[in-house]
C-alpha cells in the first residue's frame, strides 16, 4: 500500500506528518496492523474520522508544551477537518489548553459561525478573558 492510499483511508493528509501529529513510524505501524487484519481495516476505513480526533487528542495529552507554530498547524487542521463534529472537538481540545495562543482565541471568536453552540460559548469566554 502506497502512503496516499493509506491518507485516502484515513482522511488526512501531508499536514499531519508536518504538524508532528503523526510521524513515519506511526503509519508504518498502521498500515501493517491495516494489512494485517479485517478489524482494524475496518476500523480504520469506517471510523477514520475517531482515528483522527484520537491522534489529535493523544498529541494534545501527551505534548506538555507546543511551540506557537505547531498551535497554527493544529488549529488549520481543525479548522480544515472534513466532519464538522470532529472539528469542532478538535478545535475543543486545542482552545481549552492554558497555553493556546491569544492570536488563535481570537481567530476561533471571529469564526465562531462554523461553529457548535457550547464551543462558541467557551471561545467567546476565553476571548473575553484575554
Amino acid at each position: 500500500m502506497n502512503k496516499d492510499e493509506l491518507f485516502r483511508i484515513l482522511g488526512i493528509n501531508d499536514h499531519w506528518l508536518a504538524s508532528g501529529l503523526l510521524n513515519l513510524q506511526e503509519l508504518q505501524k498502521i498500515e501493517s496492523e491495516y494489512l494485517a487484519s479485517e478489524e482494524k481495516r475496518m476500523y480504520y476505513s469506517y471510523g477514520a474520522d475517531h482515528f483522527r480526533w484520537f491522534a489529535f487528542k493523544d498529541f494534545l495529552e501527551i505534548n506538555e508544551f507546543i511551540n506557537m507554530g505547531t498551535f497554527v498547524n493544529l488549529y488549520n487542521l481543525a479548522v480544515n477537518e472534513t466532519d464538522p463534529q470532529v472539528s469542532d472537538s478538535m478545535l475543543e481540545l486545542l482552545l481549552q489548553r492554558s497555553d493556546c495562543p491569544a492570536i488563535l482565541i481570537k481567530r476561533a471568536y471571529e469564526q465562531d459561525s462554523l461553529m457548535r453552540e457550547n464551543l462558541r460559548n467557551l471561545t467567546k469566554h476565553r476571548y473575553e478573558t484575554l
